[in-house]
């Protein structure tokens, strides 16, 4: 405390307790003291709890198929609330769920890997992390959320199967019962709760050019001594085998991603209309971005915003 006065733990205070500082308005008047002066006296303090385990409430961004920093409306949020000095923690969880469907492989899965690899070492480079986890969404959160107090669940709505739809309905569920806020942003155009057909063309159109989400310079995340992360190979865990597409398949990130929207966009793509039904030729000049997009690499209206800019050099 700035007075220097013993201070002890209110019950009343409980969930505000971490950012207790002044003990009165004339403690608060002498202006603030020493960081390491604070933290002896809340140590000193939490020590009338019997050493009880400091609480560090947190926002989560849930990542699914947005494996990006740019355009991003959950990561552009986390970033004004670290701003305000609260803590953010990205996570990305394998459900099995998901990944046991008949729609999944081994191969998707290693592209996941390579581009979540991409994403944490951009996280880090700006103070975030980025939490793996292996389990049920809802389960994942009830673990977390006993662990460390989950403020909000930051996220995109997704558009995927019938699967991810339910979970993400689970999801709301959860985030209800246990007080937790749940807010997710558009992502691809699709609208939910369902407008209607009527207006959907100008309304993809808005949302198109809608004003892009800053991308994050700043992100204040909770110590590992707190949120521990994950042991290495938790996706293997999914029990998909070994990725037998490795020489065939695109390889996850950014970098690759850009590459090959490059060189479609300059070279491979100048017969597209012609090749784009060849077995022969397709394979070299159809973009091949599916797997990008589809996780999220680049967000719709970024990407539509690019091919539309380089349409008149692609023709050339």
């Amino acid at each position: 405390m700035s007075c220097h006065r013993p201070f002890t733990w209110r019950k009343k205070w409980e969930r505000d307790w971490d950012q207790v500082l002044y003990c009165s308005d004339a403690c608060r008047r002498r202006g603030p003291v020493e960081a390491g002066s604070v933290k002896s006296e809340l140590a000193r303090a939490r020590g009338h709890r019997g050493g009880a385990r400091r609480r560090w409430p947190m926002h989560l961004i849930w990542l699914k198929r947005d494996l990006r920093l740019d355009d991003h409306g959950p990561l552009a949020e986390a970033a004004r609330l670290s701003a305000q000095g609260k803590f953010v923690l990205a996570i990305f969880v394998y459900e099995p769920s998901v990944w046991s469907a008949p729609d999944a492989d081994a191969s998707h899965l290693a592209f996941v890997d390579e581009s979540l690899d991409e994403l944490q070492t951009a996280l880090e480079a700006i103070g975030g992390r980025l939490l793996r986890r292996a389990g049920e969404m809802t389960e994942v959160l009830a673990t977390l959320h006993a662990t460390q107090p989950i403020e909000s669940v930051l996220a995109h709505a997704e558009t995927g199967n019938a699967i991810t739809y339910a979970r993400d309905r689970a999801v709301a569920r959860w985030c209800r019962t246990h007080g937790v806020a749940f807010r997710e942003w558009a992502q691809n155009g699709v609208m939910r709760p369902n407008p209607g057909r009527d207006g959907w063309a100008t309304r993809w159109e808005a949302f198109m050019r809608s004003e892009r989400y800053p991308t994050p310079t700043m992100l204040r995340s909770p110590p590992r001594s707190v949120v521990p992360d994950a042991e290495p190979g938790m996706s293997q865990s999914l029990g998909l085998g070994p990725d037998t597409r490795a020489a065939l398949r695109q390889r996850g990130g950014s970098v690759q991603a850009a590459a090959c929207l490059d060189s479609f966009l300059r070279r491979r793509g100048r017969d597209y209309q012609r090749t784009m039904g060849s077995p022969v030729e397709a394979w070299e000049t159809c973009s091949r971005l599916s797997p990008h997009l589809a996780w999220g690499w680049r967000s719709t209206s970024d990407g539509g915003t690019t091919v539309r800019s380089s349409a008149p050099r692609a023709a050339r």
